[in-house]
């Protein structure tokens, strides 16, 4: 069950589109969902009643930032190469192995506290927040 707080997903979900490019995503989905038998079925929900799923799209992460590029190639030849950039997101990272807050596409792990850090040239760069945390 696919529940939004969209009438148009809902709607497209449920019985198609007439624009071409909406009902091609349509199709693709259900013929996705043939092919591994999943049933699927959208219901509209009232914001009002979707507060919470509705704060989680609202949400700015704030720390979520980079150094400028040439910066880091400067660090890179400095100090590098880097194989592990600790703090970073699927959207700021330089290098191709990183660890991020959450769970994302191509992470090492989630919480570069958590990982093993011994044998690595570790890119840090940590949120600001927790450079204040510990001050």
């Amino acid at each position: 069950m696919v529940q939004t707080e969209n009438q148009n997903a809902a709607r497209i979900v449920s019985f198609g589109s007439s624009k071409p490019r909406l009902q091609a995503v349509a199709f693709d989905l259900h013929q996705l969902c043939l092919a591994n038998q999943i049933v699927i079925s959208a219901q509209w929900i009232p914001r009002s009643l979707n507060e919470q799923a509705d704060a989680l799209n609202r949400y700015v992460d704030s720390d979520d930032w980079s150094i400028n590029p040439s910066v880091f190639r400067w660090l890179q030849a400095k100090w590098g190469p880097y194989m592990i950039n600790r703090f970073a997101s699927l959207y700021n990272t330089e290098l191709a192995r990183f660890n991020s807050k959450y769970a994302s596409p191509g992470c090492s792990g989630v919480d570069a506290f958590t990982q093993n850090w011994i044998n690595e040239n570790n890119r840090l760069c940590p949120p600001v927040s927790l450079i204040v945390a510990s001050v």
